[in-house]
């Protein structure tokens, strides 16, 4: 069990860079290498990390690892649905191509978002290459801080359930409630009683 556990942390922690890097699924347009690299870096580091720490990860108590798996298995269902919530904002796929929008709009982009009814009924309404030149000229900052936080909301998915499973993979299996509870007091020894009687 542990060795399947120890797997499927490395599997989190470097297979989503590679795969990332191969497909252009799941990431804005034009960081498909950048998200890659970057996932498989910190990827590494965090199974390096728990490599280093191992030992104390088997001497932690069962119940304060099993609290922070369970912490760590919602922190990835909470960032996979904030990912796919916030691709589906900024990656606005159309008919016509598809556009990567700022999670805040402002300028002249958010006056033909606001006025045409939504992200696609911009596209729609003005054509694909006066919004995309809408959103160059309301600057990079908003268009970087996006980038940002969909990388940072990225890399917690699979590296909140890789160090979940290299948590459990490293405590080891065979403690037992006395082992954790530390060792038992020594009993004092009691004198044998005198026997009644003799002389």
């Amino acid at each position: 069990m542990r060795g399947l556990l120890l797997a499927l942390s490395i599997l989190f922690n470097t297979i989503p860079g590679v795969a990332t890097l191969l497909s252009v699924l799941g990431v804005p347009p034009r960081y498909k290498v950048a998200f890659g690299a970057i996932v498989q870096a910190i990827g590494v580091f965090s199974l390096l990390a728990l490599w280093v720490n191992r030992e104390k990860i088997k001497a932690m108590p069962s119940s304060k690892v099993t609290i922070w798996a369970i912490i760590l298995v919602i922190v990835f269902f909470a960032c996979i649905c904030c990912y796919i919530y916030l691709l589906g904002l900024c990656v606005v796929q159309h008919d016509r191509g598809s556009v990567y929008f700022p999670i805040w709009l402002d300028g002249r982009i958010a006056d033909m978002v606001s006025k045409s009814g939504g992200r696609p009924a911009a596209i729609t309404k003005y054509g694909i290459d006066a919004v995309r030149q809408a959103i160059e000229q309301a600057g990079n900052n908003s268009l970087a801080l996006t980038t940002v936080i969909l990388l940072v909301v990225y890399q917690m998915i699979f590296t909140a359930l890789g160090v979940g499973f290299g948590l459990l993979g490293f405590h080891r299996e065979d403690v037992t409630p006395e082992e954790e509870d530390g060792p038992p007091e020594k009993e004092e020894a009691t004198p044998p009683a005198k026997e009644k009687g003799g002389n």
